[in-house]
């Protein structure tokens, strides 16, 4: 059928999207006070891709300082929403997406953040989820450029086997190490693995910890995550990482794993008063981070893990490069706005790219001058 044609939505710079919503519903939208009423519940629309075919579904708003900031800035046309389509559309040969965001991107106004954080995770494995700028209009007005954003936890379930459940943001409660689930099997309960992960990291010490905690969770994996943290200095850490249970031959009870999220805050070296303070982490407030710093065998492990990711894999030159490859593909994108408040705001973007180059490549390098100490 020509509406699941792979090569109409593939290689598309700011692909055209456009949402056709009831004008009663649009204009309840924009009113502050009924933002609970449509994050809770769904609302029937229907939506067109590249300006060819279109697809009927359901949708509600999404996020929450970000739809305050859309209201706060006096553009309460600029929201978040959550998607489900009756028939899944397919973006590339292996993807296939039924359930996606699309992100205002209000906090990343000059769009270069996000894509480029992901870009960049999605080289270490951090960060599955696929996605892509559009241009977004919506009963015919310009929104702007979003990004569409495979949902996490559908992407864990897509990219690995064995994936047990997805859960996200720890919640202690009654002993047990409680997460917001966001995909689980059957008789599947994180509480287990969750409640042994942290008496592990309270009890063991030395070679121990890690050789047990490896057992449990993917530890090379969350250090990393913890060190592209503090190269990005991103303070928005706990609440934005999600936690997988996944089994195999090797891990047949299941094993942790994890994948990244949200990064339009970041390049922002102030820190809240209650994260660890440290010269080499960032943003560091869960109790695994705490043993992280106060555990020897732990630091240098992090450590080790840390002059990798800037030596081998995020190198200077590699960073360059992918910021390179999101600018020129800003380039391309159409705001919607007029000609010249467009020319203007690309100016400014690249300003902001240059300033944001100077500030990550001076983090890279004092972290590596801190790491030789």
């Amino acid at each position: 059928m020509n509406a699941y044609k792979t090569e109409e939505y593939m290689g598309i710079p700011g692909l055209p999207v456009e949402i056709f919503i009831k004008e009663d519903e649009w204009e309840a939208l924009q009113n502050k006070s009924n933002r609970r009423n449509f994050k809770k519940n769904r609302y029937d629309f229907a939506i067109r891709l590249n300006n060819k075919s279109s697809y009927l579904g359901t949708y509600k708003l999404r996020g929450a300082g970000s739809l305050k900031r859309a209201y706060k800035a006096g553009t309460p046309d600029r929201l978040c929403y959550n998607i489900k389509l009756f028939k899944s559309i397919r973006f590339e040969p292996d993807v296939k997406l039924k359930k996606f965001y699309l992100m205002n991107m209000i906090f990343d106004p000059y769009y270069f953040k996000m894509r480029f954080s992901y870009k960049l995770l999605q080289s270490v494995g951090l960060f599955p989820s696929y996605h892509q700028f559009i241009s977004l209009k919506i009963n015919g007005k310009p929104q702007g450029i979003n990004l569409l954003v495979e949902r996490p936890q559908d992407s864990i379930v897509r990219t690995r086997s064995g994936v047990m459940g997805v859960y996200r943001r720890r919640n202690p409660e009654n002993g047990h190490q409680v997460f917001e689930t966001k995909y689980q099997k059957p008789q599947q309960n994180e509480k287990w693995h969750m409640d042994r992960l942290y008496e592990v990291m309270k009890t063991l010490r030395g070679n121990e910890l890690i050789s047990e905690t490896n057992k449990i969770m993917d530890l090379d994996a969350y250090l990393t995550w913890l060190a592209f943290n503090s190269l990005m200095m991103c303070s928005d850490t706990s609440d934005e990482i999600y936690y997988s249970i996944v089994k195999s031959n090797e891990f047949p009870e299941g094993r942790i794993e994890f994948s990244a999220w949200d990064y339009d805050d970041i390049m922002d070296p102030n820190q809240p008063d209650y994260v660890i303070k440290d010269p080499l982490l960032f943003g560091c407030e869960d109790e695994i981070d705490k043993r992280v710093k106060s555990e020897p065998a732990l630091y240098d492990l992090y450590k080790n893990i840390l002059k990798n990711l800037l030596t081998m894999k995020m190198t200077e030159a590699y960073l360059i490069k992918v910021l390179k490859n999101v600018e020129q593909e800003g380039d391309q994108l159409s705001t919607g706005l007029p000609i010249e408040d467009e020319r203007r705001l690309k100016i400014k973007r690249k300003e902001k790219i240059k300033t944001f180059e100077s500030k990550l490549l001076a983090r890279h390098s004092d972290l590596l001058k801190k790491l030789i100490k």
